[in-house]
């Protein structure tokens, strides 16, 4: 761009000018230079330079510090309204008095240069937009003060949900499915129509429909939620559902939504490609009740790493995620591009980590997110070296609700990242550079070699750094973060290659889905993690089945699992088994004991690596028969080992001691029962 080509001339003559637009009507204004550039129409009251501090990005998540501009003018009279020569008027005092709403309204800020010829050529200009946030007057002029439009979404100024204002007519039972909200006409105006989930007190309900202020069909103690009963006047609050959507797509809906930051801020398609090739997963979250969306951001973006800033070289949010440096990145260099006397270094010990810890699955969405029996899964990432080296462990523990218990591939992708990334302490680094080199930006990768960093042995070695802070005064001003990224450890799973797909299996799973008759396959447990993402050829797909994963069936003529069938993969599918994979054991009888059931059903290829146990399921046992006077008495068999246990059978007997045979456990038969006279099979153990 002229921009850029003029930047770099040491002929160069720079100005400063400012925009003010208030409800589509703009006005301009520039430095008091004499002669004003040919062909610029502005009023030159600008009262020295602007005063533009950066934004900084924050690499631990969220919104970071937000970039801000300080502007002064000069008061001048005016002529052109309501004043003459003989009774001008005030320009400022007129201007507050006619833009009283001037609150979130735009300021820009443009730097740029004026060739020789002396011609104005917006081209040459790089224009910085803000919201105007506070203005303040003196007898000789104003000072306006803008910030990015990030502003909009700070705790004080956006909240999602939004508060609800219906409450409850009349009181609630423990039984009630319907209920009439007040003030009338409430209901068509916050609450949509069918579908909606309400948080009432403690509980968290469900309805199909409503109707006017009636609302039905209601699903009482939701989500894990207590029912309870509720009293006249209580409120009714709208919850809000990200159910399976992607990192931008949350993003872009807690900003404009509910922080009502201009579509116009936000590349989508740009937000969108890097967050396809960054993040393999989706997310979810219930929200219950009216939390700052600054917080939520924060929140969201360590479940997810990644960062936004505002950049206003193009007058757009930037969302970047947390990943590996460039290796292509620009070389700077301390003899050829930093100004002498301007570095300065600091190590970044308080952002090391060593031990990731993610709790996750949350159980009830109303209970504090920090309290740790909440959530049904944890894992742990531990960087040994890391420890080893600095001699203590560096805890970084997240507790998220964005994270389904079946997702455990975002627990594993979001540890793997943050434990790399700060493996190493960074280390900060502060410098200047002259216009004609100022290049890069926030948000950029860099090289960089500088004489206050040596490696052993002698010499400055290139290391990568991440540009946090960008800031163009006389000179251009940075602060740079080495851009450290350790290696991969063997639990990480490869899941920062974007061809791997990784589905996690934990806990008692009986056929997968919690019983019925027909066994989900893996290709549907896999459409299940993976539900907006076309398979592809080239796609590694994983099944971890964990230590404490037990894959079974409740049904003895249903296995406990069935691959499904699969397109035309590079490679098959994987199951990793660390847990048990076993057939339903047999129930034990006072006559033929039952069949074991299957364990696995293959209707595809695969590849194993099986460092447990599959095994089908253990017969149950069968009856010890004997007859006395006539009628037939039994000891009872034991179950089967295997998932489900096989159940042991009572004995019978008239008269005397009799023991039940035993129900089977995962892996071993029960023993059979016994009376005085007999005694039951044991149920047999995995086949």
């Amino acid at each position: 761009m002229a921009y850029d080509t003029e930047r770099k001339k040491y002929s160069k003559k720079h100005l400063w000018i400012v925009e003010l637009e208030i409800d589509g009507i703009v006005q301009r204004f520039c430095e008091d230079i004499t002669p004003l550039p040919s062909g610029l129409v502005a009023t030159p009251t600008l009262r020295g330079m602007p005063s533009v501090n950066p934004a900084m990005i924050d690499l631990k998540g969220g919104i970071g510090v937000r970039a801000k501009c300080n502007v002064s003018f000069s008061e001048h009279e005016d002529y052109t309204v309501y004043g003459s020569i003989q009774n001008p008027v005030r320009f400022w005092s007129r201007w507050r008095a006619e833009n009283p709403y001037y609150l979130g309204q735009r300021i820009s800020v443009l730097s740029g240069y004026i060739p020789e010829s002396g011609e104005y050529n917006e081209d040459n200009f790089v224009r910085r937009d803000y919201i105007i946030e506070t203005f303040s007057q003196t007898g000789g002029g104003v000072t306006i003060t803008g910030k990015d439009p990030l502003k909009l979404a700070s705790n004080d100024r956006a909240k999602a949900p939004r508060e609800s204002n219906g409450s409850l007519i009349t009181e609630m039972t423990e039984t009630t499915t319907a209920v009439n909200l007040q003030p009338s006409g409430i209901g068509d105006l916050e609450y949509p129509a069918s579908n909606g989930i309400i948080r009432i007190g403690d509980e968290v309900m469900i309805y199909t429909t409503r109707t006017g202020d009636s609302i039905t069909g209601l699903t009482r103690g939701a989500f894990n939620t207590e029912i309870g009963s509720h009293g006249e006047n209580d409120t009714v609050q709208l919850c809000l559902r990200y159910d399976g959507l992607t990192v931008n797509a949350i993003v872009e809906d807690l900003l404009t939504t509910y922080a009502n930051v201009d579509v116009s801020y936000i590349p989508s398609a740009q937000w969108a490609a890097e967050i396809s090739d960054s993040f393999i997963t989706s997310y979810s979250v219930l929200i219950t009740e009216p939390e700052g969306v600054q917080d939520l951001l924060e929140e969201f973006a360590q479940s997810a790493p990644h960062y936004l800033y505002y950049d206003e070289r193009v007058n757009q949010i930037q969302l970047k995620a947390l990943r590996p440096p460039p290796q292509d990145a620009p070389v700077y260099t301390w003899e050829g591009n930093f100004l002498q006397g301007s570095t300065s270094v600091t190590d970044k010990q308080d952002m090391r980590v060593s031990t990731v810890v993610c709790r996750f699955g949350i159980i009830n969405p109303v209970k504090d997110l920090d309290e740790t029996s909440n959530y049904r899964a944890a894992y742990v990432r531990e960087d040994t070296d890391s420890v080893t080296n600095y001699g203590q462990r560096a805890y970084k523990t997240i507790n998220s609700r964005w994270i389904t218990e079946d997702n455990q591939t975002a627990a594993v992708l979001m540890s793997a990242r943050v434990g790399r990334r700060f493996s190493e302490a960074p280390r900060m680094l502060n410098l200047t550079m002259d216009a004609k080199d100022a290049d890069v930006w926030a948000g950029d990768s860099v090289r960089l070699e500088t004489d206050l960093i040596e490696q052993a042995g002698g010499g400055f070695p290139l290391i990568n750094y991440q540009v946090i802070s960008a800031s163009e005064k006389q000179n251009f001003q940075y602060s740079m973060l080495e851009h450290t990224y350790g290696p991969a450890l063997p639990q990480d799973q490869d899941v920062e290659d974007e061809n791997t797909r990784l589905v996690y299996i934990s806990g008692e799973q009986d056929q997968l889905k919690g019983g019925g008759s027909t066994a989900r396959t893996l290709r549907e447990l896999y459409e299940e993690v993976y539900p907006s993402e076309p398979l592809e050829a080239q796609f590694d797909v994983r099944f971890v089945i964990e230590s404490n994963g037990v894959l079974g069936s409740s049904d003895s003529t249903q296995h406990a699992i069935k691959t499904g069938a699969w397109p035309e993969l590079t490679t098959p599918p994987l199951i990793v088994n660390n847990g048990l994979i076993v057939g339903k054991g047999g129930d034990g009888r006072r006559g033929v004991g039952e069949d074991g059931g299957p364990a696995i059903l293959l209707e595809n290829d695969i590849r194993l690596n099986n460092i447990n146990t599959i095994g089908g399921g253990g017969g149950g046992g069968g009856g010890g028969v004997f007859t006395q006077n006539g009628n037939d008495y039994s000891a009872g068999g034991g179950g089967g080992g295997g998932f489900l246990n096989g159940q042991g059978s009572n004995s019978s007997a008239p008269i005397g001691l009799t023991v039940a045979g035993e129900d089977g456990a995962n892996t071993l038969g029960g023993s059979g029962g016994s009376t005085e006279e007999s005694y039951g099979g044991s149920g047999g153990d995995l086949g």
